[in-house]
């Protein structure tokens, strides 16, 4: 985890992203996901480029079942972008303005994905 990042899990999960002001992105990973390891660089160059209008949180779903569970999340990396609070706890995210783990669906692959509403 860099110093731009932040750790999330299911006990701080309602202050630090439900709760917070700013847009929120967090990556769904763990330890044994070796696609995981390889956006773990671009993760991080998303928290220093959108530094102040961005947060990225890391949630290890191995370490934190249930909000991985609460919000739909089958599969890892992903990597959601949400102004969370409009969500209320328990429901399932649209996937709208997210970026899900597949090759070509992160930024630097070719296709990149647009964080225009940050």
């Amino acid at each position: 985890m860099s110093h731009l990042t932040f750790e999330v899990t299911d006990g701080n999960f309602q202050d630090e992203v439900l709760k917070s002001e700013t847009p929120v992105l967090v990556d769904f990973w763990a330890e044994w996901c070796g696609p995981c390891r390889m956006v773990a660089p671009i993760v991080d160059e998303l928290a220093k480029k959108y530094e102040g209008k961005l947060r990225v949180g890391k949630l290890d779903v191995d370490a934190n079942g249930n909000v991985p569970e609460t919000f739909g999340v089958q599969g890892i990396p992903t990597h959601p972008v949400q102004r969370w609070a409009a969500c209320a706890a328990g429901c399932r995210l649209p996937w709208q303005g997210s970026i899900r783990g597949g090759a070509g669906s992160i930024p630097g692959t070719g296709k990149g994905v647009k964080l225009s509403s940050v």
